[in-house]
């Protein structure tokens, strides 16, 4: 990227000198993903309330702009203001002016030019000649015919906004979004707390009174969401291992080495990550939260065939030395086999989707070679050390109590295994028998699924092109006749958002966005999540589908 902005900045300056002399500035910039806005705001006001834009950008935007580590802030919906010449045709054609000699005059009169050098002992300085007009008087008193003449007496002179060609209104109110960029080596989370505090303080000020100003989108947020949900989700996912462990294996020190595999296999991605100059993401987040239901397959069978060696008689290092080597190399191929699966997704064609993707694979391939190394080192060594030799009487009658209630669940769990899943086990083994004995009939069986699987239900699944992805709202598009107004848009829209408002208890609206200009127009509206104790009735939900 460097190189390729030295490169076009070389060409830009080759290319200067055939531009047009009114060019006074050419701006160069580079973008990355730290482009991306890290805040959305939308504001709202009470129509009352004159020059609702100077107040918001003195009161709320400067306010942000102070922030540390804050790059840009911009509004969207705010029409800058405009020096606009009004000029008298008339007038200046009694004065022998046109329009051509106006503007040329106006253009000598204003200047910033570079005009030579100062040198002496102490250094050398750069002399400029500024010529440019600090307010609307001085542009006014501009002498540009004879005798005195001024632009004040052949032309209004006008500094204000131009008349809005768009309108925005959110709730039935205007409205405008404030979107902010940060820096690009600065906390995304850090920085969004700073702008929800300075937002919050201008907000309280009095001069902000009339305005409301909601967040809709944080990406610190976002990314706080992510990280409790994987957390969230890795806690979830171990405490269930753990219950699904125990009531199969009823052996309380072999789940606990399993689960804490589950942990270990995962973090050993973080410094792979780390010295592969990648950052911890809301990509890589979703492949360590796929890593967690992966990572414990190896562990549960290196732990599982250490224990049946025990369960022979056979000693601990014997046992976690023959139960390791024993399932080595099946489960280092399924290892390799299921990161195959996901590696040639990291071979795309470079493009976003690439970039995308190799954030996603990598943790994911990394945690799978982290749980091989853990299920062929650490779970024999632990195992060593924590299936020490059963005591067969013990004197002590606390250890005899423990041993009891040891004996105790893990009989109880026993009769629960052996009224549900033993059950299923009993029928799977007959059903393998009779399948051994009709091999062919089994094979036919599942060809005949095979192909009316193919013929039937894969061709009426519908392909859609997107999804709402649990959404609660809906778009509406409007193309305006061609000779539509402005002022005849407003008031169609003003009646769309009389009904929105009538419907809007009926149908749990949270609110609404209607943009439109005098040929085209948006509406979105939004709807409150159901609460878990109310269903919708089918004649609501019917039309809030419609």
């Amino acid at each position: 990227m460097d190189i390729a902005y030295r490169e076009v900045r070389d060409r830009v300056a080759r290319a200067r000198p055939d531009l047009p002399d009114d060019i006074q500035r050419i701006n160069i910039q580079k973008h990355s993903g730290a482009g991306i806005p890290v805040a959305f705001y939308g504001i709202t006001w009470d129509e009352r309330i004159q020059d609702p834009q100077e107040t918001i950008q003195k009161q709320l935007v400067r306010a942000v702009e102070r922030i540390d580590g804050v790059g840009t802030v911009n509004l969207w919906g705010e029409e800058d203001r405009e020096i606009r010449i009004e000029l008298n045709r008339a007038l200046a054609e009694a004065a022998n002016l046109n329009i051509f000699q106006i503007a040329q005059k106006l253009s000598k009169s204003s200047f910033n030019l570079a005009s030579g050098e100062i040198r002496d002992p102490q250094g050398r300085y750069v002399i400029r000649s500024l010529a440019t007009y600090q307010d609307v008087k001085e542009l006014e008193n501009v002498v540009v015919g004879a005798k005195d003449l001024r632009l004040r007496d052949i032309a209004d002179i006008v500094y204000e906004r131009p008349e809005s060609e768009r309108i925005d209104r959110f709730n039935g109110k205007p409205s405008m979004v404030m979107f902010i960029l940060k820096e690009s080596q600065a906390n995304t989370v850090e920085v969004c707390d700073k702008i929800r505090a300075a937002v919050e303080a201008a907000g309280a000020s009095p001069a902000l009174s009339g305005f409301k100003i909601e967040p809709f989108f944080m990406q610190g947020d976002a990314i706080r969401f992510s990280l409790r949900q994987v957390v969230d989700n890795g806690m979830q996912g171990g405490v269930l291992a753990l219950f699904v462990l125990l009531f199969f294996l009823r052996r309380l020190r072999l789940t606990l080495i399993i689960a804490g595999s589950i942990p270990l296999s995962i973090f050993l991605a973080l410094p792979f990550m780390y010295f592969a100059g990648q950052s911890v993401n809301l990509i890589s987040l979703l492949g360590l939260m796929i890593c967690i239901g992966l990572v414990v397959d190896n562990s549960v069978v290196v732990a599982e065939n250490i224990e049946r060696y025990r369960s022979r008689g056979v000693g601990r290092y014997a046992a976690a030395l023959h139960g390791a080597g024993e399932v080595a190399l099946p489960i280092t191929l399924a290892t390799l086999t299921t990161m195959v699966v996901f590696a040639p997704a990291a071979l795309l064609s470079s493009g976003p989707t690439q970039f995308f993707m190799i954030r996603m694979v990598t943790p994911v391939c990394v945690s799978l070679l982290a749980s091989l190394f853990v299920a062929l080192v650490l779970v024999p060594m632990t195992s060593a050390i924590a299936f020490g030799e059963v005591i067969k009487a013990p004197r002590s009658r606390i250890l005899r109590a423990v041993l009891a209630v040891d004996r105790g669940w893990k009989r109880i769990l026993g009769r629960i295994y052996d009224a549900t899943l033993g059950r299923f086990g009993d029928l799977y083994a007959r059903l393998l028998r009779v399948a051994l004995r009709r091999r062919f009939d089994v094979a036919f069986a599942s060809v005949l699924a095979l192909a009316a699987t193919v013929a039937v239900p894969m061709q009426k699944v519908p392909f859609s092109q997107g999804e709402d992805m649990g959404a609660r709202n809906f778009w509406v598009y409007y193309s305006m006749p061609g000779d539509t107004t402005l002022e005849e848009a407003r008031d169609f829209f003003r009646e769309v958002e009389r009904v929105l408002a009538e419907h809007r208890a009926e149908f749990n609206m949270a609110g609404q966005y209607i943009g439109f200009d005098s040929n085209f127009a948006q509406v979105q509206v939004f709807f409150e999540k159901e609460r878990p104790d109310e269903a919708p009735s089918p004649r609501s939900a019917r039309r809030s589908t419609t």
